[in-house]
Formats: structure tokens, sequence, C-alpha cells
């Protein structure tokens, strides 16, 4: 009778238990197999795309990239342009300066935040 059923249901836990430990001991080789093919794709395909760098020896000298670089102070025109191509809702730097800020400040803000650029430029 009911003892019967409860030896059964026991049986039966027990048994599920045994099988769900294999299963765990299945998953966990299967997520260690998944981890080593993600890691040997990301190396193939990913991290291993700069081959064709030039090496350090064949970079171009700073003097060479002279007229490349900017070197005199940003103008207030740069700014505007710079934050007009800003998106909104975007999380902020390191500086923790949300885009908004500098976007909706109005002119004279604008300058101040040029003079600052232009400062540590």
């Amino acid at each position: 009778g009911f003892t019967t059923e409860i030896d059964a249901a026991g049986t039966n836990m027990a048994n599920c238990l045994q099988h769900l430990g294999r299963l765990d001991e299945a998953l966990e080789i299967r997520r260690e197999l998944y981890a080593e093919k993600a890691a040997e794709y990301l190396h193939k395909e990913q991290w291993n795309k700069n081959q064709n760098l030039p090496t350090l020896e064949n970079r171009p000298a700073f003097d060479e990239l002279k007229g490349l670089i900017k070197d005199d102070e940003f103008s207030l025109e740069e700014l505007d342009t710079i934050c007009s191509k800003l998106k909104n809702n975007k999380t902020p730097g390191p500086d923790e300066i949300i885009s908004e800020f500098v976007k909706w400040t109005n002119e004279e803000a604008r300058i101040r935040i040029l003079a600052l650029i232009n400062k540590f430029w």
C-alpha cells in the first residue's frame, strides 16, 4: 500500500537526483568545451585580425605625421559640429559628463568648455 508507494517515490527521487548529477557533470563538460571553442574562435577571428600592422620599426615617426595632427586651437564651430553628432541617452565616459550637458549648454558655456579643451590640448 501506502508505504510501498513512498518507497517507490523515494527510489524514483534517488534515481532522478543521480541522473541530475550526471546531467550536471555533462553540462559542465559542455560548458568547458564551449569556452575552449569560443576562445579558439576569438583568437583566430577577432584578436588575430591585425597581423598586417607595421612593426614598431616601420611605423611612421611623429615628425612625418606633423601635417596630419591638429596642433592649433579648436574653434567654436568645430566644437558645435562635434556636439551636433553626439547621441543622446548614452552612458558617460570616465569623465562622467553626459553628452546632453555639452550639447544643450548656451554659447557662453560652450566657449568656456572650448577654452578648457584648448588649454589641455
